[in-house]
Order: C-alpha cells, then sequence, then structure tokens
C-alpha cells in the first residue's frame, strides 16, 4: 500500500536530457522519392548554457533567457538527472564534489509552476504568463504551457516517500523505485498557499519549491542537426 499525503488523479510521463551536455535522439531516416536514397538523418538534442549567478525573478529570468535564444528553464528532469548521476555513482568523485556544492548552494528555476486550488494541485510544464507584480506572482494575461496534470494534496511540505508515482514519473521522469537511495529521504515537495500560482525552483539536489521569490537562471535550448 502506498503512503499518501498527495494523491494522483491523472497520470502523465515526463522527459528529459542528460545536464550539461548534449544528448541526441535520432529520428527514422526516410526515404526522399526524389533522389531514391534516405534522406539525411536528423538528430535532435539540447544545450544548457552556465547558470547564471544572478538572483531573478521568474519572469525576469525566462526573458533573460529568450533574449539569448535560450528556448526555456530546464525541467525538473533535465535538471536532477546529473544529480541521479552522481547519486548513482557514474561521475568520477571531482565531477561529483563541484556538482553536489553547486547545486545544493544554489537553487535555480525549472520549467514547471504550482497552482494550489483548494485541495488540488495543478502541475504545470514550461509555463508562461506568470509574472511578478511587486506583491506577488500572478498570471498576465493567458497561462501558457505544454502540459498539465491535476493532483489531490494534504499538506503544504511533502517527502518524495509520501509522493504517488504518477507525480514522481510526472515531474522526475522516475518512480519512488527508480530514485536514488539518498534522494528517496531527504528531498522534499513545497507547495504554495492556497489559491496561489507559484513557479518552481530546485533546491538542495532535487527537492522541488514553489513557495520562494528568487532563484538563480540557466537555459536550455533544442538542437537541430542533419548529417547525411
Amino acid at each position: 500500500m502506498q503512503r499518501s499525503s498527495l494523491i494522483s488523479v491523472i497520470y502523465g510521463i515526463g522527459f528529459g536530457i542528460l545536464l550539461s551536455s548534449c544528448s541526441l535522439n535520432p529520428s527514422r531516416p526516410e526515404y526522399d522519392p526524389v533522389f531514391g536514397r534516405q534522406k539525411p538523418l536528423r538528430v535532435y538534442g539540447t544545450s544548457f548554457e552556465q547558470k547564471n549567478h544572478s538572483l531573478l525573478y521568474f519572469d525576469q529570468s525566462l526573458e533573460r533567457l529568450q533574449q539569448q535564444n535560450y528556448d526555456r528553464h530546464p525541467s525538473p528532469k533535465e535538471a536532477c538527472n546529473l544529480v541521479f548521476d552522481g547519486l548513482e555513482g557514474r561521475l568520477t568523485n571531482s565531477s561529483w564534489q563541484h556538482v553536489s556544492e553547486d547545486m545544493q548552494q544554489k537553487p535555480e528555476w525549472v520549467s514547471m509552476a504550482f497552482q494550489r486550488l483548494g485541495k488540488k494541485l495543478i502541475v504545470y510544464k514550461d509555463p508562461e504568463g506568470i509574472v511578478w507584480n511587486g506583491i506577488e506572482y500572478t498570471i498576465k494575461g493567458h497561462l501558457w504551457h505544454s502540459d498539465q496534470k491535476e493532483f489531490f494534496v494534504t499538506a503544504n511540505k511533502i517527502p518524495l516517500a509520501n509522493c504517488p508515482n504518477t507525480f514522481l514519473t510526472f515531474v522526475y521522469g522516475k518512480t519512488f523505485q527508480e530514485l536514488p537511495e539518498q534522494a528517496k529521504h531527504t528531498a522534499v515537495i513545497l507547495l504554495p498557499e492556497q489559491g496561489k500560482i507559484m513557479p518552481v525552483r530546485r533546491f538542495d539536489l532535487i527537492s522541488l519549491d514553489g513557495t520562494s521569490t528568487h532563484a538563480y537562471s540557466r537555459g536550455i535550448k533544442t538542437l537541430e542537426i542533419y548529417r547525411e
């Protein structure tokens, strides 16, 4: 039986690519009827910028990224994949020491937002239109997003051990059983106040915070590469 103060009502799957690298995902080559051969292989990947060293509001950060031709903030899975590699022993000791120090000390925005409506939590992926008005975060005009799922919640601070796999998979792309042991027992999800919509930042390795106003900024862009 699953212990749960966060109970899913809808399920989904996440997505992501290894942090600080370019991950290639080739599509199937297509046959070109004109030349009588396969078309060039199209390869998709992602590129991350180095973390900006200024604390910014979410909309300030997103505007900065777009001005520098980045698509968005990283998803939680994209932001946490390097942590997963370190906790599971796939990084050298020196690399993991650098990564863990950076990601413990510097919370960063991720491409997600939480909204509390009664006992319902709405999780938005890739939100745009959430702005700081000098007092609180609000929606300016229309809230744009790529996906959303709804969950029931009964607490403001929820350990990962109390989250259902449907939530974890939607957010991290992993079930509880697939998470590294250290992350299972230390990470938490912090939810906003009732009636509030808040952008989400990653902190303390893989914990997610939907209560804070500022975070560091990092961008991600999608690459499309053709090769013969």
